[in-house]
């Protein structure tokens, strides 16, 4: 029986309005689709609003395909991103940082001399701060004692000495030196070696030039800065998903607070990284990696510098031993 009211159609007066639709499947002879909404017997037109949604999919299915697309939504809501692509996201990132990684080590020389000479300038810096006043007062000594000054003069000037000597930061030190001797001396040919060091006429200003010079090389080097860059992102990623960890762990009723550290900043830092270390590994070609040596000139003053170094400190170890004594023998 046709719904009517008057003279009018309602089910005609509601699809000229567009309040419904036709859903073809009820009228048209298909049983399996009229069956599967529990819809029996002869109705023509199919405008029943229970069954404008229904798309022919039958009770699992149909539950399964709404659910997987309100999960799209939420994604796509929440920057537009699958939240199903999430471990394809994570294993792009990790074919990449493994990518990376291996390329470094086609270049694994030119990385090991550039850990060493920020080694050297890292010994240097931390030993002038010892040697620099040991130095200077070793040659204010040799002056009292070669003119007419008075002895006490000479025995404040040693005292000094004695009171800023430290036997445990001279043996730190010297240990520190020698360490980066052995490490710089693989790279260093045996005629430079021949060249002897005089320790007392090199200059803590000396040191010092070398040691800025050093470190104006290795900030040049744009591979090394890119490698690190990428390595500080992969920390920062790692560090935010272990604290996702932690708080997802953590139950709501410890007062602890119900927000997650962001970690799209810290995927987006790291794929701009790799992204931009790969691009640069591939447009190397092996002059340029050559290139990541240090200049003759730099290797052998650093050379030098360390040379230096570890005389000045068994010149500063003697010469406390020596002002020990001389000290005592003022006092009589």
């Amino acid at each position: 029986m046709t719904a009517r009211l008057g003279e009018n159609d309602i089910s005609k007066m509601v699809l000229k309005e567009g309040f419904a639709v036709l859903k073809p499947g009820f009228a048209d002879g298909n049983r399996k689709a009229r069956k599967a909404v529990g819809f029996t017997g002869s109705y023509p037109g199919g405008i029943d609003q229970d069954y404008v949604n229904y798309n022919g999919s039958t009770g699992k299915q149909a539950g399964r395909e709404m659910k997987s697309k309100n999960i799209k939504d939420e994604g796509s809501e929440e920057g537009g991103i699958d939240t199903m692509d999430v471990d394809l996201v994570l294993s792009k990132l990790l074919a990449d940082i493994c990518k990376v990684r291996s390329k470094r080590g086609e270049h694994l020389n030119g990385l090991r001399e550039m850990s060493i000479m920020k080694g050297v300038v890292e010994v240097i810096d931390h030993t002038i701060v010892i040697t620099g006043p040991l130095m200077d007062t070793i040659e204010l000594i040799e002056r009292l004692a070669e003119g007419e000054r008075s002895k006490v003069e000479l025995q404040i000037a040693v005292d000094r000495y004695l009171g800023m000597y430290s036997v445990e930061g001279v043996r730190q030190a010297n240990t520190r030196v020698k360490h980066q001797l052995e490490e710089v001396a693989v790279f260093i040919p045996d005629s430079w070696k021949l060249v002897a060091v005089q320790a007392d006429k090199v200059s803590t200003e000396n040191l010092v030039e070398v040691a800025r010079n050093v470190r104006n090389w290795v900030d040049t080097q744009d591979d090394d800065n890119k490698s690190t860059k990428t390595e500080r992102e992969v920390e920062s990623l790692c560090a935010s998903l272990e604290k996702v960890a932690a708080s997802l762990r953590l139950s709501p009723s410890l007062g602890q607070s119900n927000s997650l550290p962001a970690i799209n900043g810290h995927l987006t830092s790291l794929r701009l990284a790799l992204q931009t270390e790969l691009t640069s590994s591939d447009t190397s070609n092996s002059a340029s990696r050559k290139a990541s040596s240090p200049p003759a000139s730099i290797l052998r003053s650093a050379w030098r510098a360390l040379v230096a170094l570890s005389g000045q400190l068994d010149m500063v170890r003697r010469k406390q031993e020596e002002y020990h004594v001389l000290g005592k023998e003022q006092t009589y």
